[in-house]
């Protein structure tokens, strides 16, 4: 578990230093595909025999289906349809951004450290992965400027949620899954429909266009 907690968290790590839509997307695959198995690994090591397969297999499948394979579509796809070949417009420099996400990581391990989030010492390694992640996707929607951006790091961000209430709970009910996995899907949905509109009436989908939507 500790390899794929490495990759889950690189890969969000990496997604600072890269200005390409594309790439961030194949980084967000690979962070997401970690995500899944952790999403059976974890309770497996916790539990031992009082491990339930068939609870944690759902909600690993759900999490293959919905963030590896068909939100990585609808952004690739909606991409495509704008020829954003261009580079992503950033705040800062990529240097800059990606050395201020490993502040971030070592801000997440004293966070850990302290007991501020964590409530169960037996899951403070997988908290300390899941609170950097969301860090870093904040830090990566006020970095880059792509409204699609905004939207992978949204789920970067709830990628660390997920992992965070996992390490905790082993698994929460199915409902409160589905009903999170939901609320993501349509959230994206939305985000896709608005930056093709946005995008429509300014040739453009730079976050920094939005101040002219005021009345």
């Amino acid at each position: 578990m500790d390899f794929l907690s490495f990759i889950f968290l690189i890969s969000a790590l990496w997604m600072l230093q890269t200005r390409n839509v594309t790439k961030s997307v194949y980084l967000l695959i690979l962070q997401s595909l970690s995500l899944s198995i952790l999403m059976i690994g974890i309770p497996m090591i916790s539990l031992g025999y009082d491990f339930n397969l068939f609870h944690s297999a759902i909600a690993a499948i759900l999490t293959f289906c919905v963030k590896v394979v068909f939100l990585p579509f609808i952004i690739l796809r909606v991409n495509k349809k704008l020829r954003s070949n261009d580079l992503v417009p950033m705040n800062m420099s990529q240097g800059l951004s990606l050395l201020i996400g490993i502040f971030l990581i070592g801000f997440s391990q004293v966070l850990n450290s302290s007991g501020f989030f964590s409530t169960s010492h037996l899951s403070s390694g997988y908290s300390f992965f899941a609170i950097s992640s969301i860090l870093i996707g904040c830090f990566y929607m006020l970095s880059h400027r792509a409204l699609l951006c905004q939207i992978i790091g949204i789920i970067v961000m709830e990628n660390g949620i997920f992992l965070y209430s996992v390490s905790l709970t082993n698994g929460m009910p199915l409902i409160f899954e589905f009903g999170t996995f939901f609320d993501l899907l349509v959230g994206v949905l939305v985000m896709g429909i608005m930056t093709n509109y946005i995008h429509g009436l300014f040739e453009s989908t730079d976050t920094e266009n939005l101040t002219e939507l005021k009345g």
